[in-house]
């Protein structure tokens, strides 16, 4: 799960899907299915939302427009009652290994995602990745 700064909201992937769910007296209330971030039998997860909860980056196995692997994607909205859109690989940030976010920062500026791969051993590596940008 990813708990927005807030506390208030909570992002979780269940079987490939991303969900939303709201604080509620104790605890959170049902998780909604974010359905315009769904492509149909593409696995997802790991998502990551800004404080404002008007972007959120997740990882996506589609294969469209894929670098290979597990890629970090982007959508954004501009109010909190608006789907996401605007859906995007994050071409810049992607690499034929699996790529997963992790954390944004306030200002958005910048990325903790990680990055998974088998080494020339055949050993599991995984590596904490930044990526920053300016405002």
């Amino acid at each position: 799960p990813f708990i927005r700064e807030d506390g208030l909201v909570m992002y979780v992937q269940g079987s490939s899907q991303t969900y939303r769910a709201t604080q509620a007296t104790s605890g959170f209330n049902a998780p909604t299915l974010v359905t315009e971030l769904q492509v149909s039998n593409v696995a997802q997860g790991f998502p990551t939302v800004t404080a404002d909860d008007l972007v959120i980056y997740y990882e996506s196995v589609r294969t469209d427009v894929s670098q290979g692997g597990e890629d970090i994607w982007v959508a954004t909205r501009a109010t909190t009652s608006d789907p996401f859109g605007n859906l995007h690989n994050v071409t810049e940030l992607n690499t034929a290994r699996d790529d997963k976010p992790t954390f944004i920062t306030r200002d958005r500026c910048t990325l903790y995602f990680e990055r998974r791969s088998i080494d020339d051993a055949g050993v599991a590596k995984q590596e904490i990745w930044v990526a920053t940008k300016t405002p």
